[in-house]
């Protein structure tokens, strides 16, 4: 009995000393550690089409990456810690990113959509908390040169990038010194797109017809329509939201003066659904561009986001909001740790571009290697990130479509690659 007592206190004193290590079960790997990622986004407000399935798809991103953590026996965990309104407005999304981060002491915040939004979480909240905040889609060249300490990333481009874009395309197809009416929805995005496109446009020999604008309140957009067709120009640059591009494609049909072959857009219209919702007669041959992606990632994303999720609607960007969480919790599982210096250095090694590939559909294998040490590369649901110094995405490549049928079609040959 002696003996034993002595051994006892004998294997405490050693414990206590650090000089003998705790038992750990065999099939409990060193791994991630416990991550807590808070999401934001519009779930109400001018924007809410787009927030509630932005958010499911965040989760969905976190989900799975718990799940192959547990799968593979590894300690540690990513979870959502919760998901916030910002009511599209930067005093909301002030108010959703401080319950996230003081409250519910979330490590990694996703959002949110619009770039006012992003930029008052980021200045108000995230920066100085020293948390580390990933939008999806908050385009912004604003973004790139906030004075961040290295804490905001996004997996979506800025203006700028698409900007430049659609100059190349349309220079293409028009002309260098083609004529360009543009109309635009009235909110911060596409301001500064249409500045943005402004500047580059000129800068490469183009000039600018007129310039007409509309907001949320627009009762009828018939005079839009014929200022935009007025002095018939050499084409037409349209930046909408869904709210009122059919209005708006409609008012232009009307004039008899407008040819939507002559017409560029964003991304906006890379849907099958937006088109069949505008009519697809009324934009047969109109032209966008889009952050190029793999088609048959995006169909395949989007059959599971509906199965898991079937009164949702899917909007087409869901896989940004769903890449940016995998990548969040996929960080973790590298830095072993919830340290945000650690993570940041993590967020580049996972996003690529060195490592074995891994896809949004192979989890499992990519924590796995990861876990282990191995470089390992992300390719998302919607593309490889390579986070750039700044956050943003390293090389970024755009894809021309065309709407032929109702259908958007990606054009193969013309692909367009904007550096900085």
């Amino acid at each position: 009995m002696k003996s034993i007592l002595k051994f006892r206190v004998a294997v405490a004193l050693l414990s206590a000393t650090g000089l003998i290590l705790p038992i750990i079960p065999a099939e409990a790997k060193t791994a991630a550690a416990a991550l807590k990622v808070g999401t934001i986004f519009p779930l109400t407000g001018e924007l809410e089409a787009y927030g509630p399935s932005l958010a499911s798809a965040s989760a969905l991103g976190i989900s799975q990456v718990n799940a192959a953590i547990k799968k593979n026996k590894l300690t540690g965990s990513c979870t959502l810690a919760g998901s916030e309104d910002d009511k599209t407005s930067a005093a909301g999304g002030v108010a959703a990113a401080t319950n996230l981060v003081k409250k519910k002491k979330a490590n990694i915040v996703i959002g949110s959509m619009a770039s006012s939004v992003t930029l008052a979480i980021s200045k108000a909240v995230t920066i100085p908390s020293n948390v580390i905040l990933i939008s999806p889609l908050s385009s912004s060249k604003n973004i790139t040169g906030l004075a961040d300490k290295d804490t905001v990333f996004r997996t979506f481009p800025s203006d700028l990038k698409q900007a430049k874009a659609l100059v190349a395309a349309m220079a293409l197809n028009l002309g260098e010194d083609a004529t360009i009416s543009i109309g635009s929805f009235e909110t911060d995005f596409d301001n500064a797109l249409v500045a943005d496109f402004k500047k580059a446009w000129i800068a490469n020999g183009g000039k600018i017809g007129a310039e007409v604008s509309w907001n949320s309140d627009v009762t009828s957009l018939k005079p839009q329509a014929e200022q935009l067709v007025d002095g018939a120009p050499d084409g037409w640059l349209l930046i909408d939201n869904q709210s009122t591009m059919s209005d708006l494609v409609r008012a232009l049909s009307s004039t008899g003066k407008w040819d939507p072959a002559s017409t560029f857009t964003t991304d906006i219209l890379n849907s099958k659904a937006l088109i069949a919702s505008i009519g697809a007669k009324y934009l047969e041959g109109m032209r966008g561009v889009t952050s190029t992606f793999a088609e048959e990632n995006l169909d395949s994303f989007q059959t599971l986001f509906e199965s898991k999720f079937p009164d949702l609607t899917f909007t087409g960007y869901e896989p940004l909001a769903y890449d940016a969480a995998v990548l969040a919790c996929l960080a973790s599982v590298s830095a072993k740790s919830v340290d945000t210096k650690n993570l940041i250095i993590a967020l580049r090694k996972v996003s690529g571009p060195k490592g074995t590939k891994y896809s949004w559909q192979k989890l499992d294998a990519a924590v796995k290697a990861i876990a282990a040490g191995k470089p390992a590369t992300y390719v998302g649901a919607w593309s490889e990130v390579d986070f750039d110094k700044q956050g943003d995405p390293g090389l970024t490549s755009f894809d021309l479509f065309t709407v032929t049928s109702g259908i958007p079609e990606i054009l193969p040959e013309d692909k367009f690659v904007v550096k900085g």
